[in-house]
């Protein structure tokens, strides 16, 4: 028997996430498609999921912080036939945490940040995605994919839960991190992203380009160079060492083009840049590119 769990995300469970790591799995020929949620007390598990899911394990966690990767690895290996099952997640800092871990425990390597499967063979880029590897392992597979990469459509359908029973020896949580809910845009998910970098100025500037965002549904990102000099915060970077995003448009301000921030966006599906430099290396990758006052644009754009 084939099978794959899928480990839905513990926060913003996006449907195009699930449907994504549901289209992973049916690639590598799975017969069987299992989820695996795990929360706190006080949220709710999902209603319905896409019908190739068959089966969906629930872990219920009382605690207010989210889990850790310590907690998560002991309620995936109480699952009976874990041992010879595949495992997709997306690409995040929660696969990050968990798949070395897992594959540590249980004698599997990895392989992250997949964006495309061939017969068991897997496409990841490395070097900031100046090459694509090709890997193979022997099955079964502890994969990373990057959501963008395995669009589809998926239909939903009520599924049923069964819960875990509760482990006792359980490694209680310490973390001081919770998640809360905020107004703005999904990064890793959203259909339109704007970016700001270095060309802002100021962190008084880079909320203009906030503001521009919201008001037009897009989600916010930023250079590295915009993080380091403190205009916004690390959790809207946007490259090789912040998130791997494929909006279908990426519009950056500012931005010159390193090839770490490439590496981060270069599979959006148009790319939109504006800055003053005609010589900005992100010039070469774009689909329209505009040489003038970023300003000039985000007043004009206001003004629509």
């Amino acid at each position: 028997m084939n099978r794959t769990l899928l480990i839905l995300p513990y926060c913003s469970m996006k449907p195009n996430h699930v449907c994504a790591q549901v289209n992973a799995a049916l690639q590598i020929s799975s017969d069987e498609v299992h989820a695996l949620w795990i929360g706190r007390t006080s949220d709710a598990p999902p209603l319905s999921l896409p019908n190739a899911i068959s089966k969906l394990y629930t872990y219920h966690l009382d605690q207010e912080t989210l889990p850790t990767a310590q907690q998560a690895t002991q309620i995936i290996n109480s699952i009976p036939e874990i041992k010879n099952t595949h495992i997709v997640m997306q690409s995040s800092t929660q696969s990050k945490e968990l798949l070395p871990r897992m594959g540590a425990l249980n004698d599997i390597m990895p392989i992250t940040d997949v964006i495309a499967i061939n017969q068991h063979v897997f496409s990841r880029p490395i070097f900031a995605g100046n090459i694509i590897e090709k890997v193979t392992a022997p099955s079964p597979f502890y994969l990373s994919i990057r959501s963008g990469q395995f669009k589809g459509q998926c239909t939903d359908q009520p599924i049923e839960s069964q819960p875990l029973p509760q482990i006792d020896n359980l490694k209680q949580s310490t973390a001081m991190i919770k998640s809360v809910q905020i107004e703005e845009q999904d990064l890793s998910s959203a259909p339109l992203v704007m970016s700001g970098g270095r060309g802002l100025g100021s962190e008084e500037n880079f909320k203009k380009l906030a503001n521009l965002a919201r008001s037009y549904g897009a989600a916010l990102g930023a250079s590295r160079v915009a993080v380091d000099l403190g205009y916004i915060s690390n959790d809207h970077q946007v490259g090789q060492t912040g998130k791997i995003i494929s909006p279908d448009v990426y519009i950056a301000f500012g931005i010159s083009g390193a090839v770490q921030h490439l590496a981060g966006m270069k599979d959006s599906g148009k790319i939109v840049v504006i800055n003053k430099d005609p010589s900005a290396p992100l010039f070469e990758q774009c689909d329209l590119g505009y040489t003038g006052d970023l300003f000039d644009v985000i007043a004009r754009l206001e003004s629509k």
